[in-house]
């Protein structure tokens, strides 16, 4: 489907306040902290952006690179949906749709309309196409095909669950457990985010010839448990591992390599690339395929 990069856009009431909110309450966090606030921002910042958004939306839901057992899918999910960053559905849609025309006027946040744009002007002012509601399902048909994950899908799920979590903070720690479990917590996770969308496609290097800007950017990487190693991850984007030089590391694997220790993970996709080649034409398989070392 082409888009008119030109369409009128309609800056998202709901989406700025949401992000003038947790923005102001982060701000306001900084004059209630105590050790334990900060404790427990950082242990909700790996479970929500580590294991929600890196191993979860990205990795497991938009590109399949591991399988897991239901249950254990649906637990992932529901620390994906606390992430807040849309549903489960409309992040992997989003994000089929930015590997499908990346940094292209048919990539939500396509790059080249600048650093804010690609950053979070895309969500302040979405453009049209990639709201539509038919067109998020057509590029997530796997994720809405499953009943439980459809229903985590939901406005009222997505709500009623950040409003448990944030009231269930205020009731055991007061007012700095809420403060810096959400407000605090959600500004972490979103800017970390979405720097892989704006700084991964303009400040890096890369190790593969891939037809986009992507890059790969080591603070980046830091900030977003492995996410930052894009250049990888477009030449190889079905691969659970990002990072393939020795100083690429990429945390988000070790943990699926941990589930897969505790046989709570299988079938994990791993590319071996030539990266004295730079090819990126070599796709994941499976460990234990002919692909990969033993």
């Amino acid at each position: 489907m082409k888009t008119n990069p030109n369409q009128p856009r309609k800056v998202s009431l709901p989406f700025t306040i949401i992000m003038l909110a947790v923005h102001l309450g982060a701000i306001w966090a900084l004059f209630h902290t105590t050790a334990s606030s900060i404790i427990v921002c950082g242990v909700l910042v790996f479970l929500t952006n580590c294991i929600g958004v890196s191993l979860g939306m990205h990795r497991l839901f938009s590109h399949r690179s591991f399988e897991v057992l239901p249950v254990m899918r649906y637990i992932i999910g529901i620390f994906s949906t606390l992430a807040f960053q849309g549903s489960i559905g409309q992040w992997v849609g989003h994000h089929r749709m930015h590997h499908a025309g990346s940094d292209t006027d048919n990539d939500p946040h396509n790059a080249k309309r600048g650093f804010f744009y690609s950053h979070m002007g895309w969500l302040l002012a979405p453009h049209k196409p990639f709201t539509d509601a038919k067109r998020i399902t057509a590029f997530a048909r796997d994720i809405y095909a499953d009943p439980v994950l459809k229903r985590m899908s939901t406005k009222r799920f997505m709500v009623g669950l950040q409003l448990t979590l944030a009231l269930s903070l205020f009731l055991i720690g007061g007012l700095s457990w809420f403060l810096w479990g959400i407000c605090m917590r959600l500004v972490i996770c979103y800017h970390c985010t979405w720097l892989v969308n704006s700084a991964c496609h303009m400040f890096g290097y890369q190790n593969f010839a891939t037809e986009d800007r992507a890059r790969n950017n080591g603070i980046v990487a830091l900030l977003s448990w492995g996410e930052g190693w894009h250049n990888n991850h477009h030449a190889h984007p079905e691969s659970a591992k990002t990072g393939y030089r020795f100083w690429e590391v990429d945390v988000t694997y070790m943990v699926i390599c941990l589930l897969k220790a505790l046989r709570l993970a299988s079938a994990v996709k791993v590319a071996r690339p030539d990266l004295k080649q730079g090819n990126p034409s070599q796709g994941a398989a499976p460990q234990g395929s002919p692909r990969h070392a033993h």
